[in-house]
């Protein structure tokens, strides 16, 4: 069986997330990491939920953890991927998935990514929009916005579908555009993947400098849709913060990769309905608690999908 883990990111937080990984003992030890990044009893925090999680450095951290605990959970039943890549911040656990850092120093970088961004969005504070138009964009409408976005001085952060962009920068700027076309204001988050974050990059690139990694085969570029070397992707995920996700296009290419199907670690909901959204072609499972891992175990040894 070819797998491809596709990894969410930050704003794909759901009800009861991780609650039954705890149950996993390879899973939990990874979670436990979170703990000591953070200073928090994450267990407890997941368990209970509350307002630290819409914190940047809390939710990043604890989106990593548990797309990493997964990971840890699917290598003991034997499952690894083929390829994997991620949305956003994301791509860190596509990099673990495929064999880069450790789970724990996966965990340690998203928690060090988390307070960079949150840091650098308290001297240019700004958000991000999402704007879907159910019933399909025509190629004109996107365009429009595109335009219109530019010229408040907005970026585009994500193409997460034909209908479904993700704009972002300052709050006058996505206010506007939203009095023009709708959406939604993404909550708990900043300006991400707009140009005001590049003050990030070069202390993002030294903390990725910082831990040692083995060199990962099979991670896709969610920026470029393109297989990256493992001497390129801490390059790639340093820049990665300033440029925009074109989960669309990643979304498209796998098919073409040799992938027979997909694998959600850690956070599905979210992931599940951008596949919706771009009429993915593949069987999609997730892997969000101990049963779901036994069973893509189970269907990695039997070939079936």
């Amino acid at each position: 069986m070819r797998w491809c883990f596709l990894v969410a990111g930050q704003a794909a937080e759901e009800p009861g997330m991780g609650r039954a990984l705890l149950e996993d003992p390879d899973a939990a030890e990874v979670i436990a990491r979170a703990s000591d990044e953070l200073s928090l009893d994450v267990p407890l925090l997941l368990r209970r939920g509350g307002p630290q999680l819409d914190r940047t450095e809390v939710a990043q951290t604890v989106a990593v953890a548990l797309a990493a605990a997964a990971i840890a959970g699917l290598r003991t039943r034997g499952v690894h991927p083929t390829l994997a890549a991620g949305h956003s911040l994301g791509e860190l656990g596509a990099w673990i998935a495929t064999g880069g850092p450790s789970s724990g120093d996966g965990v340690a970088l998203a928690a060090a990514r988390g307070r960079l961004l949150a840091d650098q969005a308290t001297r240019t504070p700004g958000g991000l929009l999402a704007l879907t138009v159910a019933t399909g964009f025509r190629a004109s409408q996107r365009e429009e916005v595109l335009a219109d976005a530019a010229a408040l001085g907005l970026a585009l952060a994500a193409d997460n579908a034909l209908v479904e962009l993700v704009l972002s920068g300052p709050f006058e700027g996505l206010e506007a555009l939203r009095a023009r076309h709708g959406g939604r204001m993404v909550l708990g988050v900043g300006p991400w993947h707009h140009p005001v974050m590049a003050p990030v990059v070069p202390r993002w690139r030294a903390a990725l400098d910082g831990v040692v990694a083995d060199d990962a085969v099979g991670f896709v570029s969610s920026v470029t849709t393109e297989l990256v070397a493992a001497e390129g992707i801490r390059e790639h995920l340093a820049t990665a913060v300033v440029r925009t996700v074109r989960w669309r296009q990643t979304l498209a290419r796998l098919p073409a990769l040799g992938v027979d199907a997909v694998v959600l670690p850690g956070l599905s909901r979210t992931m599940r309905g951008l596949l919706r959204l771009n009429e993915f072609p593949l069987p999609v499972f997730s892997g969000t608690t101990p049963r779901e891992l036994d069973a893509i175990a189970a269907l990695g040894s039997s070939g079936a999908c």
